[in-house]
């Protein structure tokens, strides 16, 4: 924080400010709000900055800003695993590469399996069983569209495939239900799952 005041002291339009992991080190919740209200400070001062984070929960927040532009790290998957190209890209990064970089780094196997078993435990369930619960209320909603309950998913891959089958399922529905209602040409609905971290393929650019 005394290094944030003085940098706020000085920095004017004429400045270059770096920050690295801001506001780190205070409790995520408030941190993620004090770093908030820094970014609009510095875009209120018009002064050029980097900043990084892993907040994700900022992007979520009601900034009132004017120059920000959202940058993340591209990755790509080899395999299976999600591997950094080291690619400065336009958007946010939706995800973490820690596991991998914990193996990169040759931290012992049994830690990072370990690890990645407590994620899927504690954090990856909740999350996503609350995130499709929702997206599947709101497609029951919107397209009469039989709900589905995934609470009780333990996230095996055979259920993990199921449920992305029905969340394509949903998808497709409703969109051939609008694209039907604005055309009277028929169209076929596709649903193309992109990997974490990726771009959409140029060959469906303007065809998506």
């Amino acid at each position: 924080m005394s290094e944030i005041r003085c940098i706020i002291a000085r920095a004017t339009s004429q400045n270059l400010v770096l920050i690295d992991e801001i506001c780190r080190g205070t409790k995520t919740a408030k941190e993620t709000c004090i770093a908030g209200s820094l970014i609009e400070t510095f875009d209120s001062i018009d002064c050029l900055g980097v900043v990084s984070t892993q907040l994700l929960v900022i992007f979520n927040l009601s900034l009132t800003t004017k120059h920000i532009v959202n940058k993340a790290m591209r990755g790509v998957l080899v395999n299976g695993i999600a591997k950094p190209t080291y690619e400065l890209i336009d958007g946010i990064c939706p995800n973490s590469l820690a596991f991998e970089s914990a193996e990169q780094e040759c931290l012992p196997k049994v830690i990072i399996q370990r690890a990645e078993h407590l994620y899927n435990s504690v954090y990856k369930t909740d999350q996503m069983s609350e995130k499709f619960k929702g997206f599947y209320k709101v497609c029951n909603k919107q397209a009469g569209v039989q709900e589905v309950t995934i609470s009780a998913m333990n996230g095996s891959p055979n259920q993990m495939e199921k449920l992305w089958k029905d969340i394509e399922n949903v998808v497709c529905v409703i969109c051939d239900k609008k694209l039907n209602e604005s055309s009277s040409t028929k169209s076929t609905v596709r649903c193309v799952l992109l990997p974490p971290m990726e771009l959409l393929p140029l060959s469906k650019v303007s065809a998506s």
